[in-house]
């Protein structure tokens, strides 16, 4: 049996790779050094940080981290604060990306003709893009939005 013949094993080829692929980064990530110079700051972007909260927290490491004047301070701060919705749109626009990129695999693998799936996969598949297309839907609406109400049909 070929790679290609088999989708379950071409699947577990890719993760495989990619598993390596992340293990190696992390390990050579390890090894690598930070210069002195640049602060080790960590400001989280996580869905449940607001962008004040990411402006007020990137402001505190900064100022800290750099020992900020109080100038450079007032400078700082409403450039921060005004970056911070953009800095979260960003954000969000590369997540919608990632799951555009798995609804592909899912469209992929139920037109793949080579081997094509089975009845119970096929509908396995049908149940994990619905639930994948109401999650995007409803995470990323602002987004997708083109018209006041209206959602693209994914």
């Amino acid at each position: 049996m070929s790679i290609s013949s088999s989708p379950a094993l071409l699947a577990a080829s890719l993760a495989a790779i990619f598993l390596a692929g992340g293990t190696a980064g992390y390990f050579v990530g390890k090894r690598t050094t930070v210069p002195a110079s640049i602060p080790d700051t960590t400001i989280s972007t996580a869905p449940e940080t607001s962008p004040e909260q990411w402006a007020r927290s990137a402001f505190q490491s900064l100022a800290e981290d750099l020992q900020l004047s109080e100038a450079q301070r007032t400078r700082l701060k409403p450039y921060l604060n005004s970056m911070a919705e953009q800095v979260f749109h960003d954000r969000d626009r590369a997540l919608l990306q990632i799951y555009l990129r798995l609804l592909e695999a899912h469209d992929f693998l139920a037109a793949s003709q080579a081997p094509p799936l089975d009845g119970d996969q096929q509908k396995k598949l049908a149940r994990s893009r619905a639930k994948l297309k109401a999650f995007i839907l409803g995470r990323f609406a602002d987004i997708l939005r083109t018209n006041p109400g209206a959602l693209p049909d994914l």
